[in-house]
């Protein structure tokens, strides 16, 4: 009889107890994410901007470069800034630590810069070409 009351309160036990180690683990998981290196958060940065669309400094540069020929290319140029970080992604960096948001920040802008710069240079030499075209076919024309 000894053994049966033994066995009933073990079995009885055992759930209580795996029970409380899975709240253990689950609550274990709830917790914020290691922390990551700076130069993590670069990289993760450098990727986020290389996958923002650049068309606007594109279109910007076109623009100057049709009006203004090879000084409105370099306007448009040296007017472009980095893209603004959206909020989620900031948000989503900001779990990892102090240390890898800032890396982030930084990635983000240096690419995001780059590659607006080179949009708009593209961009700004294809309207100062065509620019050219039509003020040379005038000319021909005469």
């Amino acid at each position: 009889m000894k053994k049966f009351v033994i066995a009933l309160v073990l079995a009885t036990a055992m759930p209580a107890a795996a029970q409380q180690t899975q709240q253990q683990t689950s609550e274990k998981s709830s917790i914020a994410p290691a922390a990551k290196t700076m130069s993590d958060g670069l990289l993760a940065g450098q990727l986020a901007a290389d996958a923002k669309g650049s068309g606007g400094s594109f279109v910007g540069g076109l623009a100057g470069g049709l009006l203004a020929g090879l000084i409105g290319t370099a306007i448009a140029y040296v007017a472009q800034g980095p893209s603004d970080i959206p909020t989620v992604n900031m948000i989503e960096a900001q779990k990892y630590g102090s240390e890898y948001t800032l890396g982030y920040q930084q990635g983000f802008s240096e690419r995001s810069k780059k590659k607006k710069k080179g949009a708009a240079l593209t961009g700004g030499l294809l309207g100062t070409a065509a620019l050219v075209v039509v003020v040379l076919g005038s000319a021909s024309g005469n």
